[in-house]
C-alpha cells in the first residue's frame, strides 16, 4: 500500500514505524565504525576514535535492543545476554578501579617527573597491596587531563616501602615520657612506575605540564587499573635474549630483574642474559637510569648479564665526542684504581680497556676536524676555546649522572650485537656492561664522506696490495719451471687500480703451458692521496675507466700469445645479479674490446678493436656494447680463430639521435615479411649467428628449400646467450637525445623501500660529471625484438624456469629477474641439421 504512493508513502511509513528506525540507526552505527576503522585514522586521531567508537558501539547496541524488541525478534535473548556481559565487565572494572585506589589509609597519589627525550616517568603510589608480574600493563586515568578515557603502559618499576602508619590513636599527644621515644608503626605501600612517552593528546598534555613546573615534578590526581598480563615466564631457559627500542625498555626491565633476582636465588634456569636497547639519543638513557642502578648492583649480575646498547640519532657528532670522553674519563679511573689496589682483574681485560680508549680518542680527534670543517665563518680559535668549556661541563654532568655509568666502557669500536655479528657468549669482555655504538652516520662506512682513518686506511691497504702483487708477478718470472704445468688463471674481483701489475709481458711468458685465463675487474670509484704529512685526500674516479685499462692488458699481454685459447673478460659491482638498492641492475660497464668507450657509439666501422688471434674460446659477462661494435668485433674475430661466443649477461644500447624516436605501430610486420632494425639484438644475431640467417629461413619458409650458411661464416660454430638484454645509458650531458628502445613500462614499487633509497641517497657515491658510460638495465624488451629472438632463432625470454635468484631482484626493489632478457643456443648447421635452437 505505502509502495503504491510512492516515495511520500514509503517516508510516511518509516516515520511511523519505530522498528524501521532503529534498525537504520543501528546499520548506520555500524557503518560509521567501520569507516572510521583503518590504522591511519586510528594513528592520527586515536583519541577521537576512540571517544567516537565507544559512542557509536553504545548507538549500536541501542538501536538493535529496541529493533529487536519492536520486531518480537528471537535475537532478543542472544541481544540481552550480550548486554549483560557488557555490564557486568564494566560494573567489575569500574569496582576493581575503586577497590585498587581506594582505602582508609587515602587515594593513590600521582608524581609526574619530566624527563629528557620527551617522556614523562609516573610513579603510583598504591593504597592497597599489588601483585606484580614482570610483564604487565595498566591502565592510567588522570581525571583532569582525560576525563573519559584510560590508556595503557607497560609497567617498567614495581617496588615497596615502609611507610608511618597513620591512624586517629597516633595522632593523638603523648601521655608519657615513655610514648616521646617509642617509633610510630609502619605499613608496606606499593609504588608502580612508568615511562610514558610524548606523542599527541593526553601524553603530550602531560609532559607539558610536568615540563612547565620549576621543579619538572608535578603531583595529581591519577588512578591506575589493573594489572593485566604479565602471564608468561622466562624462569625456565637457559639463554634469554630481550630486545627493546625506545620506551619499549619498560617491558623488559622488569622481566631483567626477576631473572636476576631467580638466578641469585637458584629458581631459575637462566645462564645467559642478553639485554640490546636501541635508543635514538643519549638523552633518553635517563628514562631507567635509576632502575638500572639498582639492576647493575644485584648480586650475581656479572655472571649473567650483558646489556648493549644502540644509539641511532645522536645530535650531532659533539655529542658522541662528549659522551666519549666522559666513559673515557671514567675507564682511567677504574683503570687507576684497579692498578693500585684490585689485583683480580685479568690482563686481557686491562689490555681491551686500553685499546678501547685509544680508539675513542681517535674518535674525539675525528670529530674535532668534523666540527672545526664544517663551521665557516667563524672564529675558530674562539669557537674552540668555547667548546672546549662545554665539553668539560658536559662530561662532568655525564659523570654525575649515576653508578650505573661508572661500570660503563668505552667500547665504541664495537659494532652492536644484531649488526655486528658479535657472538656475545664467546667474546672475552667480562667487564664490559654497555656497548654504546652509533648508527652509519657516525661509526658506519659513508661511502660519500669517508673519516680521516678510513682514508689512511684504504691507502695504507693499496699498498700492502701492490706490494702483495708485485712480490707474486716477481716470484712467478723468477721461477718459470716451478709454474710450467700451470694452464689456468683466474682473477675475480680485482681492482681496476691493479691491473697495471699484472700489465708486464714477462709475467704471462712465465706460464708457458697457461691455456685458460679469466679476468674479471671491480671498477674503481676513488682514488685515495696523500698530501703531505697527516693529510689524506680523496678524488672521484670514472668507473668506466676500468673498461680501457682491462682493454690495454688484454690488448698487450694476452692477445700476442698463442698459447691461449680459451679467455673470460667481465666486470663485477654492478649489473643484474649485483645486491643493493643502488647496485641492482645499475653500474654496467662497457664491454673492453674497444680502447675509448666513445667507439661504441659508433655506426661505422670503430676503431682500435680488440684483436684476438688465436682465441678460440670467448667469453664477456656482466658488460654492455654499441651494436655495431659487437657485430664488427664478432665478424673480425670469426675470421680468425674464434669458435665459441659466449655473452653471459650482455647488454645492448640503443642508437641515439637528436630527434624524438618514431612510435611503434600498432600492427608491427613480422619478421617473415621485414628485416628486424639493424641495431637491435635480432639484428645483431642475424648478422653474427652461425646458423640460419632471416633470409634463409623465409626462403625454407617459402619454398622448403634449405640455403646452405654462407662461406664467410668462418670458425664460429657456437653462440651462447645468457640472459642479455638493453640497457640506457646514464648519460647527462646529453640529455636532448633519445634512443629506440622505447619508454619503459611502470611496474608497482615498493614504498618501504623507495623510502630507505630515498635516505641512503645522500650517503651513496654517485657518478660525477666526467662519468658518461655507466649504464642500467632496462627490464623490457619490445615486442618485435622479443618475436624475432623466440619465433626465428629459437631462443628463450626471461631467466631459466624455478631459478631461485629470480625473485631476489625484487628485495632492491626492481622487476623480477629475468624480465626483458633472453637466452639460448645457436650452432652452426651439421649437414642437413637446424641451425637454431634453445637452451633446455
Amino acid at each position: 500500500m505505502h509502495a503504491a504512493e510512492g516515495f511520500k508513502g514509503l517516508t510516511s511509513a518509516f516515520h511511523n514505524n519505530t522498528f524501521l528506525q532503529y534498525g537504520l540507526l543501528s546499520t548506520g552505527a555500524l557503518s560509521l565504525i567501520l569507516i572510521q576503522s583503518p590504522s591511519a585514522i586510528r594513528h592520527a586521531f586515536y583519541e577521537t576514535f576512540l571517544h567516537l567508537h565507544q559512542l557509536l558501539a553504545f548507538l549500536a547496541l541501542l538501536g538493535i535492543y529496541i529493533h529487536a524488541v519492536r520486531g518480537s525478534l528471537p535475537q532478543l535473548h542472544f541481544i540481552e545476554a550480550v548486554i549483560l556481559f557488557w555490564i557486568i565487565d564494566r560494573s567489575i572494572r569500574c569496582l576493581r578501579l575503586i577497590y585498587r585506589n581506594t582505602s582508609r589509609h587515602g587515594l593513590t597519589t600521582l608524581s609526574v617527573e619530566a624527563l629528557p627525550g620527551d617522556a614523562c616517568r609516573l610513579t603510583f603510589t598504591m593504597p592497597r597491596p599489588w601483585t606484580f608480574r614482570p610483564g604487565c600493563h595498566a591502565y592510567v586515568y588522570i581525571p583532569s587531563l582525560s576525563l573519559w578515557m584510560s590508556h595503557p603502559f607497560s609497567v617498567a618499576w614495581s617496588e615497596q616501602r615502609p611507610v608511618p602508619y597513620r591512624s586517629l590513636e597516633s595522632e593523638k599527644l603523648p601521655t608519657s615520657t615513655s610514648d616521646l621515644g617509642s617509633p610510630l608503626p609502619n605499613r608496606t605501600v606499593t609504588s608502580m612506575s612508568l615511562v610514558v612517552s610524548k606523542r599527541s593528546g593526553m601524553t603530550a598534555r602531560l609532559h607539558a605540564r610536568a615540563s612547565a613546573s620549576p621543579t619538572g615534578i608535578i603531583s595529581l590526581t591519577g588512578f591506575l587499573e589493573g594489572p593485566y598480563g604479565g602471564l608468561e615466564s622466562l624462569a625456565s631457559y637457559g639463554t634469554v635474549l630481550l630486545f627493546a627500542g625506545g620506551v619499549g625498555i619498560t617491558h623488559q626491565l622488569p622481566h631483567v630483574r626477576h631473572l636476576l633476582a631467580a638466578h641469585a636465588n637458584r629458581t631459575a634456569a637462566v645462564r645467559s642474559l642478553t639485554l640490546v636497547w636501541s635508543v635514538r639519543t643519549t638523552e633518553q638513557l635517563e628514562w631507567v637510569r635509576p632502575w638500572m642502578d639498582q639492576i647493575l648492583a644485584m648480586p650475581g649480575r656479572r655472571e649473567v648479564l650483558k646489556v648493549l646498547l644502540f644509539v641511532t640519532k645522536p645530535r650531532c657528532a659533539r655529542e658522541a665526542q662528549v659522551f666519549c670522553q666522559a666513559l673515557t674519563a671514567i675507564q682511567a679511573r677504574l683503570l687507576a684504581v684497579s692498578g693500585h689496589g684490585d689485583t683480580d682483574m685479568p690482563d686481557e681485560d686491562t689490555d681491551m680497556s686500553d685499546e678501547d680508549t685509544d680508539m675513542s680518542d681517535e674518535d674525539t680527534d675525528m670529530s674535532d676536524e668534523d666540527t672545526d670543517m664544517s663551521d665557516e665563518g667563524t672564529d675558530v680559535a674562539d669557537e674552540e676555546s668555547g667548546s672546549e668549556d662545554n665539553e668539560a661541563a658536559e662530561v662532568d654532568r655525564i659523570l654525575k649522572h649515576g653508578k650505573w655509568r661508572s661500570l660503563i666502557s668505552p667500547a665504541f669500536a664495537a659494532p652492536p650485537l644484531i649488526f655486528g655479528g658479535i657472538d656475545f657468549n664467546t667474546t672475552p669482555t667480562p667487564h664490559i656492561d654497555l656497548v654504546i655504538g652509533y648508527s652509519n652516520i657516525f661509526s658506519g662506512v659513508i661511502p660519500n664522506c669517508l673519516t680521516y682513518a678510513q682514508k689512511e686506511w684504504l691507502l695504507e691497504t693499496e699498498w700492502a696490495q701492490r706490494a702483495f702483487l708485485a712480490s707474486y708477478t716477481l716470484a712467478v718470472m723468477d721461477n718459470v719451471t716451478t709454474f710450467k704445468n700451470v694452464r689456468t688463471f683466474t682473477v675475480t674481483k680485482l681492482s681496476a687500480r691493479y691491473l697495471d701489475t699484472l700489465h708486464r709481458p714477462g709475467f704471462w711468458a712465465a706460464l708457458p703451458n697457461l691455456a685458460t685465463v679469466t679476468l674479471i675487474v671491480s671498477p674503481d670509484w676513488r682514488d685515495i692521496v696523500k698530501k703531505h704529512e697527516g693529510y689524506f685526500a680523496d678524488h672521484p674516479m670514472a668507473p668506466s675507466d676500468a673498461s680501457g685499462s682491462l682493454y690495454r692488458l688484454v690488448q698487450d699481454c694476452i692477445a700476442p700469445l698463442e698459447k691461449i685459447k680459451t679467455l673470460t673478460l667481465g666486470f663485477i659491482g654492478g649489473g643484474e645479479h649485483a645486491t643493493g638498492l643502488y647496485a641492482r641492475n645499475q653500474h654496467v660497464l662497457p664491454g673492453p674490446i674497444l680502447a675509448d668507450p666513445l667507439y661504441h657509439m659508433a655506426v661505422t666501422n670503430p676503431l682500435e678493436t680488440l684483436q684476438l688471434p688465436f682465441v678460440e674460446h670467448l667469453t664477456f659477462t656482466n658488460c654492455w656494447f654499441g651494436p655495431y661494435a659487437l657485430r664488427y668485433f664478432v665478424n673480425e674475430m670469426r675470421q680468425a680463430s674464434l669458435h665459441t661466443l659466449r655473452l653471459d649477461s650482455v647488454s645492448l644500447i640503443g642508437i641515439w639521435s637528436p630527434s624524438p624516436a618514431q612510435l611503434v605501430p600498432n600492427e608491427i610486420p613480422g619478421w617473415r615479411t621485414t628485416d628486424p632494425r639493424p641495431f637491435s639484438w635480432p639484428g645483431i644475431v642475424n648478422a653474427i649467428t652461425p646458423g640460419p640467417s632471416l633470409a634463409a629461413q623465409r626462403v625454407f619458409h617459402n619454398t622448403n628449400r634449405r640455403i646452405p650458411s654462407p662461406a664467410n661464416n668462418g670458425a664460429l660454430k657456437r653462440l651462447e646467450f645468457v640472459s642479455c638484454g638493453y640497457v640506457r645509458l646514464m648519460l647527462r650531458s646529453v640529455r636532448g637525445l633519445v634512443d629506440d628502445l622505447g619508454v619503459e613500462p611502470w611496474w608497482p614499487h615498493n614504498h618501504q623501500l623507495a623510502r630507505r633509497k630515498r635516505w641512503l641517497g645522500s650517503l651513496m657515491m654517485v657518478p660525477g660529471r666526467e662519468e658518461k658510460w655507466l649504464a642500467r638495465i632496462l627490464s623490457y624488451m619490445r615486442y618485435d625484438d622479443r618475436d624475432a629472438l623466440t619465433e626465428a632463432f629459437g631462443l628463450s625470454m626471461g631467466w631459466e624456469e624455478g631459478k631461485a635468484a629470480t625473485s631476489l631482484p625484487k628485495e632492491d626493489d626492481q622487476e623480477y629477474g629475468g624480465v626483458g632478457r633472453f637466452r639460448g643456443v645457436l650452432v652452426a648447421e651439421a649437414g642437413e641439421g637446424n641451425g637454431g635452437e634453445g637452451v633446455e
